[in-house]
């Protein structure tokens, strides 16, 4: 297929979608119910320094096509989350070109790109480096329509680069099938879940060269320390989990700026199997370098919902609550601790560990001195 050449003056036209420079937040959430409730709830003064990476999860069954309405529901509920604020989008646990059973077939990502475009909104597509080419042109194809940019997301510890050639003919080949010039490019590199005290230096030769690579738009350093599974938190406990990736990119130090993205209070990955009868209740909390995570006895479905309103009791009473008035999720905690909320499924306490974090990462980041986004 004959690609069309770029036109310069479509580039002209991309607005930052960060536009705080390194002192932005990029928080990556799954459009499941709780994620999307806490954007619902976030204040504009928030708003103004975040911008979100949603993924559209797709269902456990990944055979056959998928219905319109399935889709459309997705983008229906992403657009009432997120309005006209910016937020970059991508697909998680589904195969760009899975058929939607339209009455001319569609692929997944093509018909997920119309009807963000249809609903009007602010995206920007998300390009996988080393996606394949019909994946990458699907990108393109949103990328010149909507003319806001495109992330490129780089698996930083995973990623083999083309055999003999390294990073730069990898990105020159994502960048040429995408037909984009690098300052309409979001760098996002992304080191999903790590599970040990990764150091700077460990990492920063490899950073450094892509960031310095080429005149980008945002270089974005995504991260998480939520494991898959909270076992290694006793029952009826408050544990507390290390934030890795704040660590990481507070420890960088050099001239090039990097913006801070994680993945809130969720592990990168969604389970390929439902949960079962031995989910624990359990709420998150993020403090300056950790999450607290207050861990119920037994599974819910024997313990009940009930259970969560010890579990709030217990971070109420804690030095590190941030106050009823802090975020929706905060409230959300309060209320149900004094019993005048009743307490729902995991779902509900998703979405209030979502919207603490987002405002505590989102005001922590603001709160840092400027040297201190210099990585």
């Amino acid at each position: 297929m004959t690609q069309a050449p770029i036109q310069p003056q479509l580039f002209d036209k991309c607005a930052n979608p960060l536009r705080h420079g390194a002192a932005h937040y990029v928080p990556v959430v799954q459009n499941k119910k709780g994620e999307l409730d806490a954007l619902i709830h976030t204040p504009e003064t928030i708003w103004d320094r975040l911008t979100p990476l949603v993924s559209f999860l797709g269902p456990r069954d990944q055979t056959g096509p998928l219905k319109p309405g399935t889709v459309s529901g997705w983008v229906r509920r992403v657009h009432k989350a997120v309005g006209q604020h910016a937020c970059y989008v991508d697909l998680l646990r589904l195969k760009p070109n899975r058929e939607v059973a339209t009455t001319q077939p569609k692929t997944v990502l093509s018909y997920m790109y119309d009807r963000c475009h249809s609903r009007g909104i602010n995206f920007i597509p998300v390009a996988p480096i080393d996606g394949s080419a019909e994946h990458l042109d699907q990108v393109a194809g949103a990328l010149h329509r909507e003319m806001r940019g495109v992330a490129l997301r780089v698996p930083l510890l995973r990623i083999v680069p083309t055999t003999g050639s390294g990073f730069p003919t990898t990105v020159k080949n994502a960048l040429e099938r995408l037909r984009a010039r690098p300052e309409s490019v979001d760098l996002l590199l992304d080191l999903e879940y790590l599970d040990c005290a990764l150091r700077a230096d460990d990492i920063a030769p490899l950073v450094r060269e892509l960031a310095e690579m080429h005149n980008w738009r945002n270089v974005i350093l995504v991260g998480t320390s939520i494991p898959m599974t909270l076992s290694g938190v006793p029952e009826g406990k408050l544990g507390w989990l290390p934030r890795y990736e704040w660590q990481l990119w507070r420890e960088f130090n050099s001239n090039q700026k990097i913006v801070f993205g994680d993945y809130c209070v969720q592990h990168p990955k969604p389970p390929q199997e439902k949960a079962g009868l031995g989910m624990r209740a359990n709420i998150r909390y993020t403090t300056d370098s950790g999450v607290l995570v207050a861990r119920g006895w037994g599974p819910v479905t024997l313990s009940g919902n009930g259970e969560y309103v010890t579990l709030c009791r217990g971070l109420v009473a804690k030095d590190e609550f941030a106050g009823e008035s802090y975020s929706w999720g905060d409230e959300t905690i309060a209320k149900c601790a004094r019993g005048e909320l009743d307490p729902g499924s995991q779902e509900m306490w998703r979405g209030a560990g979502t919207s603490h974090h987002i405002t505590f990462v989102t005001k922590q980041i603001a709160q840092l001195p400027r040297t201190a986004y210099s990585v």
